[in-house]
């Protein structure tokens, strides 16, 4: 569905390298970060502007973190109202931006999705919407997204895309034309 809480998103990922040692690891990481790893597991160079940071250190031992910040966009329903879904995850923190709600406390315009901010190291079932309480924090993790999105629209480069879809693009808050950049 379109809920982004941490028992959807966090998922265990399970990689066996020969030669080392196996061992829970629980550092951030994101699917963006398997293809870096597989490249330099193999010895191959990963191509410029990849999203992803390999994680080899952390299976080394010699870093104990890969990122600070995971984003999780997109969903199942396609929304016309130019207000991406999704999650941004910064531990201990987890902003989320759903229509599924926050058992309470939502920050919602009508006719928007809710967005929730939960503790995942004081709230781990994530039951307390802390959203209204602490918008710096709110604030602090849209920005991330915000300047995320508009990175990648930045890096877009100009395709023959039928006008219908770059349209539908727009609505869903991807806009890359250059008078829309910063």
């Amino acid at each position: 569905g379109d809920a982004y809480y941490d028992g959807v998103v966090h998922i265990p990922m399970l990689v066996r390298v020969p030669g080392m040692k196996g061992r829970t690891i629980p550092a951030l990481v994101s699917q963006v970060d398997v293809l870096p790893t597989i490249l330099e597991l193999v010895g191959a160079v990963p191509p410029a502007g990849i999203d992803g940071a390999s994680m080899v250190p952390l299976f080394a031992g010699a870093s104990e973190a890969v990122r600070t910040t995971a984003i999780i966009e997109g969903g199942v329903v396609w929304h016309d109202d130019g207000v991406a879904r999704g999650a941004v995850i910064s531990p201990p923190y987890a902003l989320l931006r759903q229509d599924t709600g926050c058992d309470g406390g939502d920050l919602r315009k009508p006719g928007q999705p809710a967005t929730c901010l939960y503790d995942l190291v004081a709230d781990p079932n994530q039951t307390r919407n802390l959203a209204s309480q602490m918008p710096d924090v709110v604030a602090d993790l849209q920005g991330r997204w915000d300047k995320f999105r508009v990175a990648r629209g930045q890096d877009a480069k100009q395709l023959d895309l039928d006008p219908a879809y770059i349209d539908e693009l727009q609505k869903n808050g991807y806009d890359f034309r250059p008078e829309a950049m910063p």
